[in-house]
């Protein structure tokens, strides 16, 4: 008698891998992390992805902060220590005041 061939498993497309591949690979070592590994990993993406959006929103905000005329700035920082640099929210908020006064400027016209 002949022995049964075996028939190679059944290739599948690109896309998601099948329950026993993952299975597989889980047995080879490609398990995916659990418990505190887990939690670490977590913290490493969401930490990550806080750093970009900070970076981003800085880049804006200097952005902006450069559109405010020069003379405009100095007016709203006159007072303050010239070598401390001016925090965000202070930014922010001096630009809020010079878009208002733009928008009352409009207005009168």
């Amino acid at each position: 008698m002949s022995q049964p061939k075996s028939v190679p498993p059944r290739r599948r497309g690109p896309g998601r891998p099948s329950k026993a591949q993952l299975a597989a690979e889980g047995l080879e070592g490609g398990r995916r992390p659990s418990g505190r590994t887990l939690v670490t990993a977590r913290r490493q993406v969401h930490n990550d992805s806080a750093m970009r959006s900070r970076a981003k929103f800085n880049c804006v905000l200097d952005e902006l902060w450069n559109e405010i005329p020069e003379a405009e700035r100095q007016k709203a920082t006159m007072g303050m220590d010239p070598s401390r640099q001016v925090p965000r929210a202070e930014r922010v908020e001096i630009v809020i005041i010079y878009l208002r006064k733009l928008q009352r400027m409009v207005k009168s016209v």
